[in-house]
């Protein structure tokens, strides 16, 4: 099978009001080290859209809502790029990479074809001497240009030139409108050797749903072997329903594709009953055609209660660990510089 390692898409950009955007942004908001042990901390991004809409969260997608960071304020050309694509951006990210230093190599996972996301650059910043590469394949993107890039397969960068090389990396939803960005024969060749999920189109959600869905669940035991509570709820204005995991940072956000029913990224929830304090909804991975229940209560007793005060604490100190490792792991290759 050989799908499309990289394309050209059907968009360019001003370079210089790319430029310009860039500078406002750098001159009011600092750069952060990107998560992965495959790089020495030197590698950083400024968030202009993610799941929370803060710039500082380096956690990136999949969170299924999402919104604008503080940063697209002082950046009017990112803003407009990013709302004239007729489809949903999850992520917007300025990714930094100095001159000189390296991205080790590493795979993106959940962005595929199948999953239903996918990836796309814009060079603001680069330089021949960068020397990307997904597989053996070596990308010559140019500044202002729109790319595709399969980073579900192996990939690294080094940047070999004395300019610190600057990319707007988005994270898409795919649909239609997005596949409109291909040329008609790249998609047609895709889907010889492997389906396209597309995201379908967010209806209007029943109006008793914020009613009934709401409340506290617990994950599955397919899902979760250790117990692990959340909160559900509705979002009327973007219909949604939104389930949050007690310590996690990050809520994931199911859109409507019926009423009473939604859907992310392969993943389908339909409302069942509801009687009385309880509400039963139906969750199905579609990709791996697995089905269980999910039962949402109005109200937990103190004993459950006191158990999501401990698996805050215990998910807070788990997330806390792994960035701490993260840092070492990366000041361990800064020192040798082993990338």
């Amino acid at each position: 099978m050989s799908l499309p390692i990289q394309v050209r898409l059907d968009g360019s950009y001003d370079v210089k009001k790319l430029q310009l955007d860039l500078a406002n942004a750098e001159q009011k908001y600092s750069s952060l080290p990107q998560s992965g042990p495959y790089h020495d901390g030197s590698w950083t991004g400024i968030a202009l859209r993610n799941a929370n809409g803060d710039y500082k969260t380096s956690v990136v997608f999949g969170g299924g809502s999402y919104s604008d960071t503080e940063v697209l304020t002082s950046c009017p050309y990112f803003k407009e790029i990013i709302n004239n694509f007729p489809f949903t951006i999850g992520c917007a990210r300025l990714l930094f990479v100095p001159a000189g230093k390296r991205i080790g190599e590493h795979t993106d996972t959940g962005l595929n074809w199948e999953s239903g996301a996918i990836r796309i650059h814009i060079p603001i910043v680069t330089n021949d001497n960068v020397k990307f590469h997904i597989k053996d394949e070596q990308l010559n993107w140019k500044e202002g240009e729109l790319w595709y890039g399969d980073f579900s397969l192996p990939h690294r960068l080094h940047n070999q030139s004395d300019v610190t090389r600057v990319h707007l990396v988005l994270d898409c939803l795919v649909d239609e409108a997005f596949l409109a960005l291909f040329p008609t024969e790249t998609i047609r060749e895709i889907e010889s050797h492997i389906p396209i999920t597309r995201r379908k189109p967010t209806v209007d959600i029943d109006a008793d749903i914020p009613l009934i869905c709401t409340g506290y669940f617990r994950l599955p035991k397919q899902v979760s072997k250790i117990p692990l509570f959340g909160k559900a709820k509705a979002n009327t204005l973007t219909n949604q329903l939104i389930f949050t995991i007690f310590g996690f940072p990050l809520p994931i956000g199911f859109h409507a594709i019926e009423s009473r029913r939604f859907e992310n990224l392969g993943y389908e929830i339909t409302l069942i009953c509801h009687e009385g304090k309880r509400t039963t909804l139906l969750f199905e991975n579609t990709a791996e055609n697995k089905i269980f229940d999910i039962e949402l209560l109005d109200e937990v007793g103190t004993l459950t209660l006191t158990y999501i005060k401990m698996q805050k604490l215990m998910i807070g100190f788990s997330i806390s660990l792994i960035k701490i490792i993260t840092k070492t792991q990366q000041y361990v290759k800064r020192v040798t510089n082993s990338v």
